[in-house]
């Protein structure tokens, strides 16, 4: 059985007190709070992980030409931020991986859960294929397809960055996540304006919080159980 955040509104303001923790604002801050926060052993792994990025970086465009001196602030950070969302998931799915941002640090901070990342770029695949032999990630799997051509996946946690509009994510958490799924959205200032039309904003919907990589961002938590309240896409 999982547990989710979605559980009442003492569960929330608990959350949101563990969420407020740092704001980085270098590569050095950024890189001395997860290196304080996690094991020796997963430290090593994220190393290896941003070297791999650095690396393919000079062939395949990961995440962008001025990227490479803000990697662990903007990206890395920004995937682990989400550790805080997560409590004991039996699987997690990742849609439109690209770099591995969220899919892989996530993959690397439960390396016994079930991780799956989609992604239709072969190039990028290939990168993503090459972070798991090198870093031992065996319950880590990796297709290269369409989201909406493969089974459902029936995932625990749905996350996607810079993938597609909350519509479409919400979709996307009805066809692929578990009956308790939750979807985790990173999302900036604007989200407001991607809100699908009719879907009314519930606590027991949708939660948001602060992102900790950018003042105007935020994460964006919705229930599947909630759009299945509201008869999302049926």
């Amino acid at each position: 059985c999982c547990l989710f955040i979605f559980v009442n509104m003492n569960t929330n303001r608990q959350l949101k007190q563990t969420l407020e923790y740092i704001i980085p604002r270098t590569e050095n801050e950024a890189k001395e709070f997860i290196e304080h926060h996690v094991s020796r052993e997963t430290w090593l792994l994220l190393e290896c992980y941003v070297q791999e990025i650095i690396q393919w970086q000079r062939s395949i465009n990961l995440f962008g030409p001025r990227e490479r001196e803000r990697l662990w602030v903007r990206h890395v950070y920004d995937g682990y931020q989400l550790r805080q969302f997560v409590h004991q998931p039996s699987k997690i799915l990742d849609v439109g991986s690209g770099g591995g941002i969220p899919g892989i640090i996530l993959a690397i901070l439960y390396p016994h859960q079930k991780t799956i990342l989609v992604e239709r770029d072969q190039r990028k695949c290939s990168f993503l294929r090459s972070v798991k032999r090198k870093l031992g990630l065996t319950e880590l799997e990796i297709i290269q397809d369409d989201i909406w051509q493969i089974s459902a996946q029936k995932a625990d946690i749905v996350t996607a960055r810079a993938y597609a509009q909350l519509e479409t994510l919400c979709h996307c958490l009805m066809k692929h996540g578990s009956e308790n799924a939750v979807g985790l959205f990173p999302k900036g200032e604007n989200w407001v304006e991607e809100w699908p039309e009719g879907l009314q904003q519930t606590e027991e919907l949708i939660h948001t919080y602060n992102s900790k990589t950018h003042d105007e961002s935020v994460i964006i938590c919705i229930s599947r159980r909630g759009l299945v309240a509201q008869e999302y896409g049926t």
